[in-house]
């Protein structure tokens, strides 16, 4: 195929005597090239927010989560939940109250831990920003937003009322997290698990559930079967795919569909490839007759035109994937593009460019330019050498 390739390398660098077929030509690339950027960076950034959010909901609701069914949750049951791929277990007491200030009042999601056994269970300990993470009963942790919301500060005293407590329980602002998640940063109030149980009217022993973080999540699933068979079906251990499904899949489901939507502009590529050959089939006749004349195959014929469509699909893929590429490692460095946090789980736009995505898109927009040069390459090759040249 060494002729051939010669052949559509010369078709290529001759493009700017035909003005037109070479303006089409230019645009065949342009629209392969913006649809492969496209999608790049588009599965980057979906890549990007899955791997975020990830990190940030695993930070608080962690690998596992054991609850009360038909039974309720004591402390007594942390001894039969040990098993040698959990690194950390965290009990705590959750629940909402009204958060009252000297500036306003809002409602807020309670949560009591200890913050010993919390350290090794979460990312909470490597979230604050201000003040100490270490409590005792009387002191809080609060979130950056809510700090900024409310005009609190550490030191700080603040109420809480939840509707099985008489009366206003009363803490200091100890310390201020920042998890980069609005949700958690704005409502989120974290005290000692023996304040949290006082506020809630429950036991000294009773709590709501607990969290454990395992060696390897991607065993989390064999690891909670253990657990639950150990536990018997008077408790439920859940874990962290299934206490966030629908974000989770609201988010594939999404990250799918964008990727069929910016497919159909590398097609538009594609399609001009196709149009690109049809014309170029038609002005290079008088060619084709020639080689057919002088031996050349129908196969040959038909590689020629397929090698310059591939071409110009390659030439496409090529600057696409380093423009993806490109603009990728542009956001994930400077992150020059901001989301509002009180709309979006997280404050910029996050980027987790894959190799294998690139690789895959590239490869991809490759052979729909193959495929749109089988027809006019075929074309090309039935062409009758006297019918050619007839009027030459």
């Amino acid at each position: 195929m060494y002729y051939e390739l010669i052949i559509a390398l010369r078709y290529l660098k001759t493009l700017r005597q035909e003005r037109f077929i070479s303006l089409v030509s230019l645009a065949s690339i342009a629209g392969v090239a913006i649809g492969v950027t496209a999608l790049i960076v588009t599965l980057s950034v979906m890549s990007g927010f899955e791997r975020e959010l990830k990190e940030k909901i695993l930070g608080f609701s962690n690998h596992l989560v054991v609850s009360g069914l038909t039974k309720n949750l004591t402390i007594d049951v942390i001894k039969k939940i040990e098993h040698e791929q959990v690194i950390g277990i965290a009990p705590f007491v959750e629940g909402e109250a009204i958060l009252s200030s000297k500036y306003d009042s809002c409602g807020v999601m309670i949560r009591g831990i200890n913050t010993k056994s919390e350290k090794d269970a979460s990312l909470l300990s490597k979230w604050i920003i201000a003040g100490s993470f270490s409590m005792i009963n009387g002191d809080a942790l609060i979130g950056k937003e809510m700090a900024k919301r409310l005009g609190l500060k550490i030191g700080n005293t603040i109420s809480l009322v939840s509707g099985t407590f008489s009366g206003m329980y009363e803490v200091k602002i100890k310390g201020i997290f920042c998890s980069g998640m609005y949700e958690y940063d704005s409502r989120l109030v974290f005290v000692s698990i023996g304040g949290a149980q006082q506020l809630f009217g429950m036991d000294r022993n009773k709590l709501t559930g607990i969290s454990l973080m395992v060696r390897d999540v991607n065993s989390v699933s064999r690891i909670a079967q253990d657990i639950q068979a150990r536990l018997g079906w008077s408790y439920q251990v859940a874990i962290w795919q299934d206490l966030n499904k629908n974000l989770f899949f609201a988010l594939r489901l999404e990250k799918v569909m964008m990727f069929i939507i910016l497919t159909l502009i590398v097609l538009v590529g594609v399609f001009n490839i196709f149009s690109c050959l049809v014309m170029t089939v038609f002005r290079k006749i008088r060619d084709i007759g020639i080689l057919k004349a002088m031996g050349s195959s129908d196969k040959s014929i038909r590689g020629i035109f397929i090698l310059y469509g591939l071409m110009i699909g390659v030439i496409g893929a090529i600057i696409g994937c380093i423009g993806g590429v490109g603009i990728c490692l542009a956001l994930a460095r400077y992150q020059f593009i901001k989301l509002p946090s009180d709309v979006y789980y997280i404050t910029y736009l996050p980027v987790d460019l894959r190799l294998w995505d690139v690789m895959l898109i590239g490869l991809a927009a490759v052979i729909l330019s193959i495929l749109s040069t089988l027809y006019p390459a075929s074309q090309a090759a039935r062409l009758n050498p006297v019918e050619a040249l007839r009027y030459e």
